[in-house]
């Protein structure tokens, strides 16, 4: 059995690739662009292809909720700006770049403060929604523990550390893997 040990222990490729632990990690970088695709689609577009935003955002209207647009808007580019970056971890995830770790690392701490952000912008422009609903504690408690988990991992995994070693660009990798000659001359 030590044999067998030792046999992974020489291999320098053991541990090394989108295997393990890096399986779920992927499963959630593959759903959050999907989840939120489908947020967009049936929470947000709508209100704007229905007339609801403008209706509530129009000082002429019965409905109108003072600074609504600026919410929407708000929102928007919130979960926007989230859709891009989690389709940007997926672009580095599978190429296995070596930024992966540290942007996957910044993506997810993020996303609590953004939880809360978004909790208060709808508390201050409807005071009626509390700002710790039973949603938002829910997304909050959520996003704090992926965070607590993947954190951790990110930083101590050694499958990590020898899976994103891609460098930027191809001449990153000749440039380090050369050496210069001094000109005789």
């Amino acid at each position: 059995m030590d044999n067998k040990l030792q046999a992974f222990d020489d291999d320098p490729n053991y541990l090394k690739g989108l295997g393990g632990w890096l399986i779920v990690v992927a499963i959630g970088i593959v759903l959050n662009p999907i989840l939120l695709s489908y947020q967009l689609n049936q929470e947000l577009f709508p209100l704007i292809s229905d007339g609801t935003l403008a209706v509530l955002s129009d000082p002429s209207s019965d409905y109108y909720i003072e600074y609504f647009a600026a919410l929407f808007y708000a929102e928007l580019a919130l979960n926007i700006a989230l859709l891009l970056a989690w389709l940007s971890l997926l672009f580095l995830f599978f190429y296995k770049h070596k930024a992966f770790p540290r942007i996957f690392i910044l993506v997810i701490s993020l996303v609590p403060f953004i939880v809360l952000l978004d909790s208060v912008m709808v508390n201050k422009i409807l005071p009626e929604v509390s700002i710790f609903n039973a949603e938002t504690i829910k997304l909050l408690a959520r996003s704090i523990v992926y965070a607590a988990i993947w954190i951790p991992y990110m930083l101590m995994s050694e499958r990590v550390k020898k899976t994103f070693t891609r460098p930027d660009s191809d001449n990153e990798e000749q440039v380090s893997t050369t050496t210069s000659i001094p000109n005789e001359a």
